[in-house]
């Protein structure tokens, strides 16, 4: 009998109340993902994610105290650190740019999350995987897009 692969760990870092109530219910309902916790602002999530060690963390990009984009960047910064997905839905090319330079894992807007976390999230892990077994330690793998 195959084990059954647990599921992935995801933290939501967002300070809209109605967007962390979806994103809970549709990750209660993804048997491949598993909803932690919140966090409302980037001064909480550095301690939520410190204490629930999430695998994932969707970062809102616009956050109270520290914007989400210098949330990103302090999670990133953490030993360790989870796979970050920048969220936001305003969906252009300088949001995208911010994620990027954040160091952001990826960004994906907020109106397409259930379309593409789950195959973001799959393929990140993969080239985790790969990269545990074939790259030197400290190189950081960065996917931008899943198809990458």
């Amino acid at each position: 009998m195959a084990a059954r692969r647990r599921a992935i760990r995801v933290l939501v870092v967002d300070d809209d109340a109605l967007f962390v109530a979806l994103a809970r219910e549709w990750l209660a309902s993804e048997p491949a993902l598993d909803f932690v916790g919140w966090a409302p602002d980037g001064e909480e999530a550095l301690e939520v994610v410190s204490r629930l060690k999430p695998e994932v963390v969707l970062v809102g990009g616009v956050l109270p105290g520290h914007e989400g984009f210098e949330t990103a960047r302090r999670i990133k910064a953490l030993p360790g650190a989870p796979l970050v997905v920048v969220t936001s839905f305003a969906d252009s090319e300088s949001v995208r740019h911010e994620a990027w330079i954040s160091g952001a894992d990826a960004f994906v807007a907020k109106t397409d999350l259930t379309e593409q976390l789950p195959s973001l999230v799959a393929a990140a892990s993969q080239k985790a995987a790969r990269a545990m077994n074939s790259r030197p330690s400290g190189v950081r793998v960065v996917a931008n897009d899943v198809g990458d």
